[in-house]
């Protein structure tokens, strides 16, 4: 993705949040959220000469 636009950029996507919990070593609960892209579209085009 950093290949093809910058920050700011504008993208959509498509997707979905997924969540798991699991505990550590020290027996503490540990929450994770993920967010999982199924597709993205590039919504403004490369300008020329940009890197």
């Amino acid at each position: 993705v950093t290949e093809y636009c910058k920050k700011g950029s504008l993208v959509g996507i498509t997707g979905r949040i997924q969540t798991s919990n699991y505990d550590d070593e020290q027996g503490k609960r540990i929450y994770r959220t993920e967010v999982v892209i199924e597709s993205i579209t590039f919504l403004e085009r490369r300008r020329e000469g940009a890197s």
